[in-house]
């Protein structure tokens, strides 16, 4: 599911496959269908290839780095951003927060 919230930022794909000024489309979901994605992780590799518009040894070299470039994007998510918005996430966070409240005791 981590995958699919790192779908919802072009800007930051961009950024981290090399090519932020690109202007070639990338093939993003719509905000509302990410969480039904059904390989999100092949769709971020896709998406992170097309945004930089690379051949060649650049191309492997983007592709090698996937993992790299996942941890990277989560990192940079912003949790009141667009993912605030999608059940999953909200879902994750309710837990999140039971979990500390147990612990906090």
């Amino acid at each position: 599911m981590t995958e699919s919230w790192l779908l919802l930022d072009g800007a930051a794909i961009r950024q981290r496959a090399g090519n932020p000024r690109g202007r070639q489309p990338i093939p993003l979901p719509p905000p509302g269908e990410v969480e039904r994605i059904g390989n999100p992780k092949e769709r971020l590799q896709r998406c992170l290839l097309e945004a930089a518009a690379a051949t060649g040894r650049r191309r492997r070299e983007v592709r090698q780095r996937c993992n790299s470039h996942r941890r990277e994007l989560l990192n940079g998510l912003d949790p009141a951003g667009p993912v605030s918005r999608l059940r999953g996430w909200r879902e994750m966070v309710d837990e999140i927060d039971k979990v500390a409240a147990r612990l906090g005791r």
